[in-house]
């Protein structure tokens, strides 16, 4: 396939004047890595010489985290111990020699010079390196450092969308779904990149199966994709990733979170009762002082979901005793309490407190009760 662009030799600028690295004007990605030496001939005496011989090819893909497939690269170069004076063109190994128009680096003997430059690869990701005709004989020679700094590739993208249910919930809590209740999540997945998209897959981090129409999208080609699934309770959240496969085997990805909030029907509910009867209002049953008095304290949950740490107090201070601690959807208990009546009018409250088993959230009930003590003196 044709490639993007073409820098056939060195350009010698400095990476800021690299116009659109981000592919608007030369149609490919460029991707930044730490600086890494690809090629030195110093360590095994091996200099660039000079004679029929002047051009050598460098493999540069595969090395220093440049992937297969990459278009150029961007390098510090650095020229030494140059045994007379000439220069040095670096250009795209796929050509058969340097081309009449490029910028070359100039070589004065026993001197060190470097630049950074932008190299085209060939098709298996060569460069060469080209002594000039100066360099006549084999024993002309020349030292050659290359560090990379980067590389470009073609301009792919795949993106991918994420709604839950038909909404975009990039954030939560997202749309409230009752727990039990079927959520349809859908992938919508655009290649918006300039080629084509081969090996698609899309995946779920919560192991939601999602199912596509086809594993190829072309430039501009969207698909959607969907998976199903039984809302759970409580904050839920995945993120659905794409991945894809250029023509020149570089993977391009895209990830998009969606969340919903298992909807919860949370509640509970305490009926105070003092010596069998309810009596919210006072003045409530007479009882005679220093008469022994019996509160029992019904309590029900009433909502959709378990709850845990089930607790009930007395305003009045009396100690309250409880079978459990946790009660499903529906389950009730009854939790009792004992004293002595006063004289007069005497009143109290029973609370409940408890925690949703699942979510952590808190549920609260009162109830009161009164009694008058006779005789009141």
């Amino acid at each position: 396939m044709a490639k993007p662009f073409r820098l056939a030799a060195i350009a010698l600028v400095a990476l800021a004047e690299v116009p659109s690295v981000h592919g608007e004007t030369l149609g490919v990605d460029y991707f930044t890595l730490f600086s890494c030496r690809v090629y030195d001939t110093r360590p095994v005496h091996d200099p660039l010489q000079g004679g029929p011989g002047r051009r050598r090819d460098i493999q540069v893909a595969g090395v220093c985290g440049v992937p297969a497939g990459s278009t150029a690269v961007a390098v510090n170069l650095t020229a030494l111990n140059a045994s007379r004076t000439g220069s040095l063109a670096v250009y795209d190994a796929g050509l058969a020699s340097a081309p009449m128009l490029y910028s070359a680096l100039s070589l004065p003997p026993g001197r060190v010079r470097a630049n950074s430059a932008i190299v085209e690869l060939s098709a298996d990701g060569k460069i060469a390196a080209e002594l000039s005709a100066e360099f006549a004989s084999l024993s002309d020679t020349a030292d050659l450092v290359i560090d990379v700094l980067g590389y470009f590739s073609e301009n792919a993208g795949l993106r991918i969308l994420k709604s839950t249910n038909g909404q975009d919930a990039n954030f939560p809590p997202g749309p409230s779904i009752a727990p039990g209740s079927p959520v349809l999540w859908e992938y919508y997945v655009t290649n918006v990149g300039e080629v084509t998209l081969s090996s698609i897959q899309v995946t779920d981090n919560r192991g939601v199966t999602v199912t596509c129409p086809k594993t190829s999208l072309r430039s501009g080609e969207s698909m959607r994709c969907t998976g199903n699934g039984l809302a759970q309770a409580c904050q839920y959240s995945n993120v659905g990733t794409a991945t894809g496969r250029t023509p020149e085997g570089q993977t391009v990805g895209d990830d998009d979170p969606s969340h919903y909030f298992g909807e919860l029907a949370a509640n509970i509910s305490i009926r105070t009762r003092i010596n069998g009867q309810e009596a919210d209002i006072p003045p409530g049953p007479e009882i005679l002082v220093g008469s022994p008095t019996l509160w029992t304290y019904t309590v029900t949950n009433t909502g959709n979901i378990a709850l845990g740490n089930v607790r009930v107090i007395d305003s009045g201070g009396v100690s309250v005793a409880c079978p459990k601690t946790t009660l499903q959807s529906g389950e009730s208990m009854t939790c009792v309490a004992q004293g002595t009546a006063t004289a007069c009018q005497y009143g109290n409250i029973g609370r409940v407190t408890a925690m949703t088993a699942q979510c952590g959230s808190q549920v609260i009930a009162e109830d009161p009760s009164h009694y008058f003590g006779i005789p009141c003196e």
